[in-house]
């Protein structure tokens, strides 16, 4: 009778085993957990969150959606949806306007959901359950393969994309910075940090949750209109040319005030004489190496010697 009880208890065991849902975060996931109760779909409730790393059985029908853990990046460049693809970006450049400049804006967001359980849970009640992208994907971690993550990287370009785009044309408008400023790198930073600052108000707004944190804002040099970045090339040219000839110049009038010197204590043929026989400083170096050295003997002329000098033709 015994044998008999054993057996059927570690029958129903397996049974009620077999109907239990598992669960298993990777390292950089969480998961949220939901009551399976198929009687009223429409009332399940959130039972609770699990960490990282985590694993184990919940009850029969019980459901657990994954989402991304720890820090996590968006990537914007490129001028379109298209070009932002072939550059591995998340989405295009930000375009903000300043002194009747367009500057585009490349760079990167780095965040973290916040995975705090009751935050965790409304996010996934107020935002993972939507629909999101031209493929209608929740925004979480499902097992489609390369689109595992389509509905969360859908989601990011409304929540991440359209306040980061509102941060910088507010960060430019209250910066007292030139558009050079920025495309030179002098007032850059000031408004990468002024962006950095708004960004998560603006998040959170539109979001209607602190449900990202951690932000840190990346901005690489602007890029501007081929045309006034011609224009700008252009004018650095002209600017190192004026700057040589002005070195030319300052040269020039040097030499011609030694000349006056010159003139005004020789006079203008002993001037001329000088100038015909003078020798280099090189030139009397070089003599006075070749003399030491032996290469040329110096031969002392009398005043008034009949000595004839011959010459190499």
């Amino acid at each position: 009778m015994n044998i008999r009880i054993a057996t059927a208890a570690v029958a129903g065991l397996a049974v009620l085993l077999s109907g239990c849902s598992s669960y298993e975060t990777e390292s950089d996931q969480v998961a949220v957990a939901v009551d399976g109760n198929a009687l009223t779909p429409a009332n399940r409730t959130i039972l609770g969150c699990y960490g990282e790393s985590e694993g184990g059985w919940d009850g029969p029908g019980d459901s657990h959606y994954y989402y991304p853990a720890g820090q996590r990046t968006y990537k914007f460049a490129g001028a379109d949806e298209d070009e932002a693809k072939a550059l591995g970006a998340d989405g295009p450049a930000i375009k903000v306007v300043k002194d009747n400049i367009t500057l585009m804006l490349s760079g990167t967001v780095t965040f973290s959901l916040n995975t705090d359980c009751d935050v965790l849970k409304k996010f996934h009640q107020q935002i993972g359950v939507k629909k999101w992208g031209e493929k209608k994907k929740a925004a979480w971690i499902s097992d489609g393969g390369d689109e595992s993550y389509y509905g969360w990287d859908a989601m990011l370009d409304v929540y991440i994309e359209q306040p980061l785009q509102r941060a910088a044309t507010d960060a430019l408008l209250a910066e007292q910075k030139t558009y050079l400023d920025l495309y030179n790198g002098s007032g850059r930073a000031e408004f990468e940090q002024a962006i950095q600052a708004d960004l998560p108000g603006s998040v959170e707004s539109l979001a209607g949750g602190n449900y990202f944190v951690n932000f840190k804002v990346q901005i690489q040099k602007p890029s501007i209109p081929t045309g006034v970045a011609e224009a700008l090339t252009a004018k650095e040219i002209a600017k190192a040319q004026n700057e040589a000839q002005k070195l030319a110049n300052e040269t020039v009038q040097t030499e011609l005030e030694s000349i006056r010197a010159l003139v005004e204590v020789l006079g203008q043929q002993g001037y001329i004489d000088y100038q015909r026989n003078k020798l280099s400083a090189q030139q009397l170096e070089l003599l006075k190496q070749a003399i030491e050295s032996g290469k040329v003997t110096i031969l002392p002329v009398p005043t008034g010697s009949n000595v004839t000098i011959p010459t190499t033709k």
